[in-house]
């Protein structure tokens, strides 16, 4: 007798397709008792996908954290479209969807993704802030003290900032690694 798979579709939509979440929350040996094929969840998957890049757009950060969690790497196309369509806060949380995109990972298309973010971050250092007042609600005192910043603009910049820094030291000491570890092949 099959279960019935529709509150495994449930648990896998509402933890973003992403075991990781399931487990940290500790659902994940019920959702595994439903023996769900790997077909299925790639069409799950699929659906999620489709059903959040229909609402993505500059303004609609639930959509892009639902494709970020779920690391749906084939939206990158979209998410960099809509990228600059936002106001400067929901650009900066674009750059930094992009960034944990392209983190950890060194093929072309990432380095491009990472130059993407950081051409973003750059832009919303050196010029003016625009924040809509539902985006400042979102930024609260406690994140504008984190960031040593004054204001809610000063807060992004400094975010921006914060981001390009995180990117160059990652990148640098992987090239510094990579030298490392291509001198020690040669010797």
């Amino acid at each position: 007798m099959m279960k019935d798979l529709s509150k495994a579709k449930k648990m896998y939509f509402y933890y973003a397709c992403n075991h990781y979440y399931m487990f940290r929350d500790g659902i994940d040996k019920e959702y595994l008792s439903y023996s769900v094929p790997k077909n299925l969840e790639i069409e799950w998957k699929e659906e999620y996908i489709s059903t959040h890049l229909e609402h993505l757009n500059g303004n609609n950060l639930e959509a892009l954290d639902a494709l970020s969690h779920c690391h749906a790497e084939k939206a990158l196309p979209e998410i960099i479209k809509y990228s600059m369509d936002g106001d400067s806060f929901e650009k900066l949380w674009f750059a930094i969807t992009l960034f944990s995109f392209s983190n950890q990972r060194n093929e072309k298309k990432y380095r491009d993704v990472r130059d993407h973010a950081t051409r973003i971050c750059e832009d919303l250092i050196k010029n003016p802030k625009v924040i809509s007042a539902q985006c400042k609600k979102r930024i609260g005192r406690d994140s504008i003290k984190a960031l040593k910043a004054n204001s809610h603009e000063e807060y992004i910049s400094n975010y921006a900032k914060n981001l390009i820094n995180e990117h160059v030291k990652s990148t640098g000491i992987k090239k510094f690694l990579s030298k490392f570890i291509n001198k020690k092949a040669e010797e």
